[in-house]
């Protein structure tokens, strides 16, 4: 498996109404490399691990949509949401099955497996 996830903000101008003035201004989508060979996914805190380092990225990446009003955070919650699951998604399609199903399984969860 590939040990780093590319996280995109991609095609998002129509879908979260990105401020075309901000959406005209990318050469490219805005990205992020998330470095994962350091992690252990299959275990609890190996997952929540990738999950807040995603989460992260996520933010960097869609802070570009940042702004005052309710329609821009919400843009903004929106991006954040889905450039995690999509980064999710992928390390869940390039894991081997062992790992993938431990992710598919607790990675979605916003508390950590081991606080059961």
């Amino acid at each position: 498996m590939n040990r780093q996830i590319l996280v995109a903000l991609v095609a998002i101008s129509g879908a979260l109404a990105v401020d075309a003035a901000v959406a005209s201004s990318w050469d490219e989508p805005p990205h992020a490399v998330v470095r994962i060979a350091d992690l252990d996914l299959k275990s609890a805190a190996g997952v929540a691990t990738l999950r807040s380092r995603i989460e992260s990225a996520a933010r960097r990446v869609c802070a570009p949509l940042d702004g005052r009003t309710l329609q821009q955070k919400r843009a903004r919650t929106a991006c954040i949401a889905r450039a995690t699951d999509e980064a999710l998604a992928a390390v869940i399609e390039r894991a081997p099955q062992e790992q993938a199903e431990f992710v598919a399984r607790f990675a979605r969860e916003p508390e950590a497996p081991a606080l059961r």
